[in-house]
């Protein structure tokens, strides 16, 4: 019969070995990306007379908050894409087998303690959606907004701002005297600031975006900032989403119903609502009807991640239960999306 030394020496060995292919692997890997240069063409998305728009973020100390982040395009375009450098191949270190065998003890002894409290964590939240990738034609255009909010847990909105930027980018030269018309919401009464080499003139009487000198071309290949806008409100009416919380303390805790409406026709997608809980226990709560829900015990926070907001699902609720009966543990609530439109409605046309 092995002793228990042994036991452990063979799987000290085993561990060894299975970590040896694994760095074998991993030199092979790092061996194909030296000889293809390791890196994939990025930059600026692609796109003839596209546009995309932003990220932000409004967050507050209330029951409804938020952020912000929409792609606006003529075709589906991404604003920017990274490529992370090559990790280094690191050496194998003696030791490492005992620790990964240390590991899995330890993984399982934490799952059969869950198991016997009856714990269960929900489905880890899903990743949003990566914005489709297309080409450039003569004409690049970027729209970029982001809105900050703070709003109060009782109702009300104290603050919302949008800021927006567009940016054109000129790849074919012969293109470089183009003219741009523009169409936005009017009745937001957006503030807007234009290039200095931009006909202020012909942007206030028809908002159409031309060169003030036409001797003076726009630059080939280098996006260049070209208009800005601003809005600001403090209706809570003029918020995309808006989210309320629902408290209603139990002798077991509280009762939490969190409700989401949407205020303006657009799709927002890759939507989370973070709520804070406190408490040695997690929440429980009844699944949504739309999307799902996340514990994260690191942050101690609940996430209701719906995947979209449409017409289809202006409204929905979300139950839980926390074991806490002081009400303002839940705020400050954030919530984050993404949107293929802008919030101003910016477009642009040929002109």
């Amino acid at each position: 019969m092995e002793s228990n030394d042994e036991r452990i020496q063979a799987e000290i060995e085993k561990n060894k070995e299975i970590e040896a292919r694994e760095e074998m692997k991993r030199r092979a890997q790092l061996n194909d990306l030296k000889k293809t240069d390791g890196r994939t063409p990025g930059g600026y998305p692609s796109g003839g007379f596209s546009s995309s728009a932003s990220t932000g973020s409004y967050s507050s100390n209330a029951a409804t908050a938020g952020g912000f982040s929409s792609t606006s395009s003529y075709s589906t375009s991404q604003f920017n894409s990274y490529n992370p450098p090559a990790a280094k191949a690191t050496p194998p270190s003696m030791g490492k087998g005992m620790q990964l065998g240390k590991k899995t003890v330890q993984s399982s002894l934490l799952e059969t303690i869950k198991a016997e409290e009856g714990v269960k964590d929900a489905a880890p939240i899903q990743q949003p959606e990566p914005e489709p990738v297309v080409d450039e034609e003569g004409i690049h255009v970027i729209i970029e907004e982001k809105i900050s909010a703070t709003a109060n847990k009782d109702g009300g909105l104290s603050s919302m701002e949008v800021n927006g930027s567009m940016l054109l980018k000129v790849n074919d030269e012969e293109k470089a005297r183009v003219k741009l018309g523009v169409t936005f919401n009017q009745e937001l009464g957006l503030q807007f600031k234009t290039h200095p080499n931009v006909d202020k003139g012909l942007w206030g009487s028809n908002s159409v975006l031309a060169l003030r000198d036409p001797n003076r071309p726009f630059p080939v290949a280098q996006p260049l900032g070209i208009l800005k806008w601003r809005y600001s409100s403090k209706d809570e009416s003029a918020l995309p989403l808006l989210v309320n919380c629902w408290p209603s303390p139990t002798q077991s805790g509280c009762d939490v119903t969190i409700e989401y409406d949407l205020q303006k026709v657009m799709t927002l997608k890759n939507v989370s609502i973070i709520i804070p809980y406190t408490g040695v226990n997690p929440p429980t709560a009844t699944a949504p009807e739309y999307g799902q829900y996340h514990i994260d015990r690191n942050s101690k926070t609940i996430v209701w991640q719906i995947p979209s907001i449409n017409s289809e699902n202006t409204s929905s609720l979300f139950e839980f239960n926390v074991e806490t009966d002081d009400i303002s543990s839940l705020y400050p609530i954030q919530v984050h999306f993404t949107s293929s439109q802008s919030f101003s409605d910016i477009q642009v046309i040929n002109n």
